[in-house]
């Protein structure tokens, strides 16, 4: 930042600079690509950091728009029935499927789609971790 005044609260950041940091960490930028970005320093970043409670707090929040918007796409994804991305959420978010390679389904009992819902419907199942896209899973009728 230039050599003006102290910055001291978050309305003394010029609204440019804290809007490209924003933008940058909803990119999932790093902070050192954040700072290139938004055209300061990292250590200008790291004192606003220590000394600005809302700058803090509104760049926290900043980096976790990557995350979140990859949980709405899989959690919409799996409403919309696709089978392999469920099953790659269960094994991530469920101790019982871990270690599964498929699912048996049981047609007498639940269909994997019942399965799904049931979980998504429980609420401690909040989607924490991505599921890894690299493998295929098969499903075992």
């Amino acid at each position: 930042m230039s050599q003006g005044k102290p910055v001291k609260k978050l309305s003394d950041i010029k609204l440019t600079v804290l809007a490209a940091l924003e933008a940058a960490f909803n990119n999932d930028y790093s902070i050192v690509q954040a700072c290139q970005y938004a055209g300061i320093t990292r250590q200008t970043y790291y004192n606003w950091l220590e000394n600005i409670e809302d700058f803090t707090e509104k760049m926290e929040i900043a980096k976790q728009m990557p995350l979140r918007k990859a949980r709405e796409v899989i959690i919409k994804a799996v409403n919309e029935g696709d089978t392999n991305l469920a099953f790659k959420f269960l094994q991530v978010r469920d101790n019982a499927y871990k270690n599964k390679t498929a699912i048996e389904i049981d047609p007498k009992t639940k269909t994997l789609e019942d399965k799904i819902k049931d979980f998504l419907n429980d609420p401690a199942n909040k989607p924490e971790n991505l599921p890894d896209d690299s493998e295929e899973v098969a499903l075992v009728n």
